[in-house]
């Protein structure tokens, strides 16, 4: 009996594990394929969507924030959106990156706002 219940209970784990990797990529393939250009023209569309954008990287910069260190720096093509993300990559001015992020049309922060904004935690 008791081997049976931990062959169970280890199959459950398995099969949860299994339901949060699936979760984990259909969140990513759900996120919008988009430019920075038809961000800035569309912030409505996308705003408080998941998006991957492609561009190259401008003004990147480390700052602290209330919710500690985080990188700001803009993805461009004809366009750019600023984005800001926690998990500091060390990007180049110039660069071609693709990120992918919670789009929002404005981002009200302690001090400034900005407005297409990519958010990445």
């Amino acid at each position: 009996m008791k081997s049976t219940l931990h062959e169970a209970a280890r199959s459950l784990c398995s099969a949860a594990v299994a339901v949060a990797a699936v979760a984990a990529f259909s969140a990513a393939a759900l996120a919008a394929t988009v430019t920075p250009s038809q961000l800035v023209a569309n912030p409505d569309k996308y705003d408080k969507q998941a998006v991957t954008v492609s561009g190259k990287v401008g003004k990147y910069q480390l700052a602290d924030s209330p919710r500690g260190q985080v990188a700001f720096y803009q993805i461009c093509d004809d366009k750019c959106v600023n984005t800001i993300d926690a998990t500091k990559p060390g990007y180049k001015n110039g660069a071609t990156q693709t990120i992918s992020g919670k789009f929002l049309k404005h981002f009200q922060g302690p001090l400034r706002s900005f407005n297409n904004v990519v958010m990445i935690q």
